[in-house]
């Protein structure tokens, strides 16, 4: 102790890194080192970071050539298409599919605007079955002007001479139009009947000489289609008379009652006028039909064989044509049921083939 009035002297509080962490537990004293460490040593990972990941360039990507990109436009003379692929000649063919593309696109309006044929079933068929083939039509004359390799990717653009294909498609429909005349002229001056099976016969080359003329139209628009298509509807018009005048007389003998009644079914789902009566009334088609049944019993099964024979007749007495046809039926609880089961059977074939050709017609 001190004497009393003696100076006191006081130590200086130590605020050193020692001093600090006096009192404090090792577990705090390692963190707060760590902190201090990382504090320091930031600046030089932070810059070694920068120079050791940094992103590569981009690598540029190979664009097609101008004229893929923006082709010559068609002109009265010529039509243009361009197309990529693999290799070469997938590339012409992309091409030329491209100017049948658009060739595709003015056949349908042009058959939009110049509708040839007058039935509205036919009409939705043809128009869309016309555009593919427009657009698959095999090109015999064209000139490739530019081809180009950047990438994988193979480019051509190729030009197709818009009075050569006129040339070629209008000999294409005139071969067409002398075979057609050939066939239906002679018919006309026939029976009903006669001229309607011929019709049916040439109906795929009449779709393709209304496709070739309005592809005509579409090379050349001041091309005038209407004679020709007059022509078209003609053959039409003799067919629609001749179907109006063809009404069928059904003769089935005792045992075909059934068939007779599904033959009518399906005759008037095609509307045509099918009804029953007698040889003597036939008045335009009589179909004669008779049939024999064979029954038996099998693997626990009732099954019924059906032989049917159609005649079909003119006013004349003239037969036609005539088919046979055999159909199957089985059931597990009778022959009836399963004679029952060959109509159903009978009626899903007629309606999978037609019913005209199942009568030969």
């Amino acid at each position: 102790m001190p004497a009393p009035g003696a100076l006191r002297l006081t130590a200086a509080p130590r605020w050193g890194y020692t001093g600090f962490m006096r009192g404090r537990s090792p577990q705090a004293f390692m963190v707060t080192r760590s902190f201090v460490l990382l504090c320091l040593l930031a600046p030089a990972l932070l810059s070694c970071a920068g120079t050791h990941y940094a992103a590569p360039p981009a690598a540029s990507v190979p664009q097609p050539p101008s004229w893929y990109l923006e082709p010559p436009r068609d002109s009265h003379m010529a039509l243009f298409g361009v197309g990529a692929g693999a290799n070469l000649p997938g590339a012409k063919s992309a091409a030329l599919a491209d100017i049948g593309a658009k060739l595709a696109v003015s056949v349908r309006a042009k058959y939009v605007e110049h509708t040839v044929w007058r039935d509205q079933v036919l009409d939705e068929r043809i128009e869309n079955d016309l555009e593919l083939r427009v657009r698959d039509r095999t090109f015999r004359g064209y000139e490739v002007l530019e081809t180009d390799l950047a990438g994988e990717a193979f480019y051509a653009l190729v030009k197709v001479d818009r009075e050569r294909l006129f040339r070629d498609s209008r000999a294409d429909y005139e071969g067409l139009e002398q075979e057609l005349g050939a066939r239906l002229g002679p018919a006309a001056q026939r029976s009903a009947l006669e001229y309607y099976s011929a019709y049916r016969a040439a109906r795929p080359d009449l779709e393709r000489a209304s496709e070739s003329l309005l592809l005509l139209k579409a090379v050349d628009p001041g091309f005038d289609i209407s004679p020709e298509a007059a022509r078209q509807r003609a053959y039409r018009d003799r067919y629609e008379e001749a179907r109006r005048r063809l009404v069928f007389t059904l003769v089935p003998d005792e045992a075909s009652h059934g068939l007779g009644r599904v033959i009518q079914e399906l005759l008037s789902q095609e509307g045509f006028l099918a009804e029953f009566g007698s040889e003597s009334a036939c008045s335009a088609i009589c179909v004669e039909i008779s049939s024999s049944e064979s029954s038996r019993y099998a693997a626990r099964r009732y099954m019924s064989t059906v032989q049917a024979v159609f005649r079909v007749r003119e006013p004349s007495g003239a037969v036609a044509v005539m088919r046979q046809h055999e159909v199957r039926g089985t059931a597990l609880t009778g022959y009836p049921e399963a004679n029952r089961a060959a109509m159903r059977n009978f009626q899903a074939g007629c309606e999978r083939q037609g019913i005209l050709s199942v009568l030969g017609l």
